[in-house]
């Protein structure tokens, strides 16, 4: 993904805030599209990673790019189960010990702490995805252990872009701005990682669909 298209992206928020009520709530709300796409998108990363693995010439690649793919998978696989709540709204079940320290008494870890007022982490975040994961991973492939996923130009700039943002966007003024780039970094993870242009639109276009079902 692209400057531009990252860009063009931060700017539907600002345009369905000013003139689309109902495309607003559908990207920034709780259990609406947005939400669900990302849940979508994380759990096809992780569906991809996973069946990368079961590649019969993986091993010819390098030494260790099997259990790489795998431990990205399973951190896909658990962002997605976070994204809904570990199933808490589709399940109907409760945790009250867990909702009790929640602050949106939701029964997932990524709501134990709350952001808001707090903008660091939303750049701590994206610059390192934007300025030192691929350095790690060159160091990684010169050493045999994997081949890196970080290598394309335009993903690592557009988190930098991203994370630009955040310096000049108030979050106590625009503070679904910041719920809402968290899906322009689910899909920066997605193109990141999903290079073969059939199984992106694949992924990309069921995922879609199916968060239109969900929400």
């Amino acid at each position: 993904m692209t400057i531009v298209q990252t860009f063009l992206l931060l700017c539907l928020f600002f345009v369905a805030k000013a003139n689309h009520a109902e495309l607003y709530r559908q990207l920034v709300y709780e259990q609406n599209f947005g939400e669900y796409l990302q849940f979508y998108l994380y759990l096809s990363l992780a569906v991809y990673c996973f069946s990368a693995t079961r590649k019969k010439n993986l091993k010819d690649v390098v030494r260790h790019q099997g259990l790489y793919l795998r431990l990205w998978g399973l951190f896909f696989l658990l962002v997605a189960l976070e994204e809904i709540s570990w199933g808490q709204f589709i399940f109907g079940y409760e945790v009250p010990s867990v909702q009790k320290i929640n602050y949106q008494g939701e029964v997932n870890i990524h709501n134990l702490f709350s952001l808001y007022g707090k903008v660091w982490p939303y750049i701590i975040f994206t610059f390192f995805w934007s300025l030192v994961a691929w350095p790690f991973e060159r160091l990684l492939e010169q050493k045999g252990y994997i081949k890196g996923v970080f290598g394309d130009v335009q993903i690592r700039l557009s988190f930098g872009f991203l994370g630009l943002s955040y310096f000049v966007i108030p979050q106590h003024e625009y503070v679904y701005y910041y719920e809402y780039t968290e899906l322009v970094v689910a899909m920066l993870f997605f193109q990141t990682f999903v290079r073969e242009k059939k199984s992106l639109w694949a992924f990309l276009f069921l995922s879609v669909i199916l968060s239109f079902l969900s929400s």
